[in-house]
């Protein structure tokens, strides 16, 4: 049977963390998931790690590949994907026990395509939330929002699989990769919905040679001077 959700994972080089993030999926209220663990060449033991949960719970599904970095982590992600939602939790990362039963529930009763929810910033000695409200449900009202006050990451969204449809990640991109995806996605939406909560641990202080965290100023502007051109040549 296809599980409900399926929970993207992309791994590289978190040892130290990858345990508080994949305990936290183990601790959800919600069962019916998969989580598919992918492990973009790590040097360090994020592997090792990633096989033991594997081993642990059936649910876990682990990929080994050499380092393509985030966006093709995502996509593949996405290709290897069964569930009739989709998130992605970043390993550095961690989420509250309740997260995906919260979303599910609202995700069944609007019938939504997206649902959005607030999300924390962790740093080391500080915790805030971020809302996430759009003013607008409508799609390409939230789509607008993407640009001036809305986050464009696929970590606090509960996403409709289908939605994925002829859709890909832009390869090459470290830093926001994720916000042209949403935009695209939102373009393929009807129905969003919003749960006025915060439940993703967003945490920017503890692994900045992540896959998904970089404090490279230059990479970013090159990066974000890239998207802006595809936003103009999509919209």
């Amino acid at each position: 049977m296809e599980p409900f959700i399926s929970i993207i994972v992309a791994v590289y080089n978190v040892e130290t963390l990858i345990n508080r993030c994949l305990n936290s999926i183990l601790a959800q209220t919600f069962s019916d998931f998969e989580v598919i663990l992918i492990n973009d060449g790590s040097t360090d033991n994020s592997g090792k790690i990633c096989d033991y949960y594997a081993k642990k719970d059936r649910r876990f599904k682990i990929i080994h590949q050499n380092n393509q970095g985030v966006s093709k982590v995502r996509e593949t992600g996405i290709k290897e994907a069964r569930g009739r939602y989709t998130i992605h939790i970043d390993p550095d990362d961690w989420v509250e026990h309740n997260m995906l039963e919260q979303l599910v529930h609202t995700a069944k009763s609007d019938n939504s395509d997206i649902v959005i929810c607030d999300y924390y910033i962790n740093r080391i000695n500080s915790q805030k939330i971020k809302c996430e409200k759009p003013l607008n449900l409508n799609p390409n009202n939230v789509l607008l929002e993407l640009f001036y006050r809305l986050s464009g990451s696929l970590c606090n969204k509960l996403v409709r699989r289908t939605l994925y449809n002829n859709i890909s990640f832009i390869n090459g991109i470290s830093c926001g990769e994720d916000y042209l995806t949403c935009m695209r996605l939102l373009k393929n939406s009807q129905i969003i919905s919003y749960v006025p909560k915060a439940f993703y641990h967003y945490d920017i202080s503890s692994n900045e040679g992540s896959l998904t965290k970089s404090s490279d100023i230059v990479k970013f502007q090159f990066d974000e001077l890239k998207i802006l051109e595809l936003y103009k040549s999509e919209i």
